[in-house]
């Protein structure tokens, strides 16, 4: 029958259960828990390397931006509001451009600027903060276009969002343009773009103008591709 080691003295012929070596299996533990402990302690190095180097392993950043856009029918129908309409009416609503600088934003995405090749839209998420609207709100179109942009000049649509029911708070779906996103990529890769939101006040002779109005919060969800090394 194999010795079986007691305790500190037994000498250095003396082998533990099995055959092993004392000796031999206190350097293979220490090694094991060395091991271990270099590998914890190098688990936030690791997240750095790999961070660091998002570029050469092709990894994609993802991020969100929230913008708020007021719609307000009641201001677009004037006095008519709440009345029917004498005649077809179509006409723009007045909505704010919205400036987005992701440089200050997205700390990540400026980080590894100069290796993205392409930005994509994977979802945008439209909430009615507030909606006090007396009809259903219109189709809305999103833009994107260079940083400052009054209008629509140079921009390209990304998205349309829905109709949204009177007085819903529920959230939609935009559907994203894949075409106007390609269209869109000299304004996105620069980081500093303008949000354009277009719609419409559309009314059928002999039905009740609009009034009220809603705040809607847009979140956009954004996905940098990196350009390998």
């Amino acid at each position: 029958m194999t010795p079986l080691c007691a305790d500190r003295s037994l000498g250095h012929g003396t082998l533990l259960a099995g055959g092993r070596h004392p000796r031999r299996v206190a350097r293979a533990a220490t090694i094991a828990l060395a091991l271990a402990l270099t590998l914890a302690a190098g688990c936030d190095q690791l997240e750095d390397v790999i961070d660091n180097n998002k570029s050469k392993l092709d990894l994609p950043i993802e991020t969100e931006q929230k913008t708020t856009v007021p719609l307000d029918l009641g201001a677009a129908a004037g006095v008519a509001a709440g009345k029917p309409s004498p005649q077809d009416v179509s006409q723009p609503i007045a909505i704010p451009p919205v400036d987005l600088d992701l440089n200050k934003q997205s700390p990540e995405l400026a980080k590894h600027k100069g290796a993205i090749k392409r930005i994509e839209f994977t979802g945008i998420t439209v909430k009615p903060l507030t909606n006090t609207v007396t009809s259903a709100l219109p189709v809305i179109e999103i833009w994107v276009g260079p940083m400052g942009g009054k209008d629509t000049t140079g921009a390209a649509k990304i998205a349309t969002i829905p109709a949204i029911p009177a007085g819903s708070t529920a959230a939609v779906q935009a559907t994203i343009d894949v075409a106007g996103t390609d269209a869109a990529q000299a304004h996105l890769l620069t980081l500093a773009f303008t949000q354009h939101t277009i719609a419409k006040l559309v009314v059928k002779k002999g039905e009740n103008m609009p009034s009220g109005a809603a705040n809607l919060e847009l979140t956009m969800k954004l996905k940098a591709t990196l350009n390998p090394l």
